[in-house]
């Protein structure tokens, strides 16, 4: 949508808005906004696009340094719906490699012993806790599958609403001095 956009308002709008600026009418502020940034990307679309690269590139590179993933990570952890899923899907992935790991024989004293202090009803006593954390994994893992089916029927709506009024604002920008040009006319 981003890339549409760059094009839309570096290659399309130009020609739309040569023919509203030779009008010589008052336009409307939203119609003024895309103007003035497609004349701005237009006129410098080396810069815009080297921004954007560099905006990608910085983004990756600051995922890779140990601040960046703490923040990146936090703000994931905090996000409403996705946060419980990543929180959820870590659960199982730990479950999962502490069942593994147990069922293949490793010792996990100390593994098992910082568990035993945090997790009072663990299972170790009857020799079954390897049997209880798969359990625990594919409970995770159905949690994780059963809210990502939820996300997507909720981010369908969501993204069809931010597509509509991204059309709207555009539609509304072009229109409106098509309507002041024609009062100013008539």
């Amino acid at each position: 949508m981003v890339v549409i956009g760059i094009l839309m308002m570096i290659y399309v709008m130009p020609s739309i808005t040569g023919t509203f600026k030779n009008m010589g009418v008052e336009l409307p502020v939203m119609t003024q906004i895309l103007i003035t940034t497609s004349d701005f990307m237009v006129a410098h679309t080396f810069v815009v696009l080297v921004g954007m690269v560099l905006t990608v590139v910085g983004f990756i590179y600051a995922l890779r340094t140990r601040v960046g993933k703490i923040l990146f990570h936090g703000l994931i952890l905090h996000l409403p719906v996705i946060g419980t899923m990543v929180k959820e899907t870590n659960s199982a992935r730990t479950a999962r490699t502490l069942s593994s790991l147990l069922t293949s024989g490793v010792d996990m004293i100390r593994a098992l012993t910082i568990t035993e202090d945090v997790v009072q009803n663990v299972g170790e006593e009857t020799g079954q806790i390897s049997q209880m954390l798969s359990q625990l994994a594919e409970f995770y893992e159905g949690e994780v599958e059963q809210k990502t089916k939820d996300l997507s029927t909720i981010i369908e709506p969501v993204l069809m609403v931010f597509i509509g009024g991204t059309v709207g604002f555009f539609a509304l920008a072009m229109i409106s001095p098509i309507y002041s040009i024609s009062d100013s006319i008539g």
